[in-house]
């Protein structure tokens, strides 16, 4: 019996699965993140508003992914994330997503291995994740040298964050 894991789990795997995250360059990966991410953001402000007409609303506004990420937080969607992370960390880490893709968009030379005054805010946060998913010893040393590889795992469990908050049915509604 193959499990159905859903279209968000399926745009990851699509864009960033374990083959992508070792072949694409850096700049790759961390712009497909952000778009991705932009989307999961897109449907829960939608999921909040309870109306698909919601997310032709965000374009037609140009709202930027920092400013739904605000509209998130004021809402406080993303406390029922189940995640251990808090609330005001998502934001944090969303936020230094953000950066980080305004560093890549800027200058084509970036190089995630020159962005640890960046990672190093996003990284501790999904240790605990990053050792469930990858339980080999040898895997998850080779894994920390791999900022690509831990970055896309990274993005990949605010995926379940998302899932999560989007699929509940106690999601406040506006």
């Amino acid at each position: 019996m193959e499990i159905d894991y859903g279209p968000r789990y399926q745009l990851l795997q699509k864009h960033l699965g374990g083959n992508d995250l070792l072949s694409l360059d850096d700049l790759s990966i961390v712009l497909k993140a952000h778009l991705i991410l932009e989307i999961f953001l897109d449907e829960v402000l939608c999921s909040y508003y309870k109306n698909e007409k919601a997310k032709d609303m965000f374009e037609n506004l140009n709202i930027t992914f920092l400013k739904k990420v605000e509209l998130i937080e004021k809402f406080n969607l993303l406390k029922m994330s189940g995640l251990r992370i808090s609330q005001e960390e998502s934001i944090k880490i969303l936020r230094n997503i953000n950066r980080l893709r305004n560093k890549f968009a800027h200058d084509l030379t970036s190089k995630l291995s020159n962005c640890d005054d960046i990672l190093n805010h996003i990284f501790p946060h999904f240790e605990d994740s990053i050792t469930k998913i990858v339980t080999n010893k040898s895997h998850q040393k080779e894994i920390h040298d791999l900022r690509r590889v831990k970055f896309g795992l990274c993005v990949a469990s605010l995926g379940g964050m998302f899932d999560r908050i989007i699929d509940n049915p106690k999601m406040p509604k506006n």
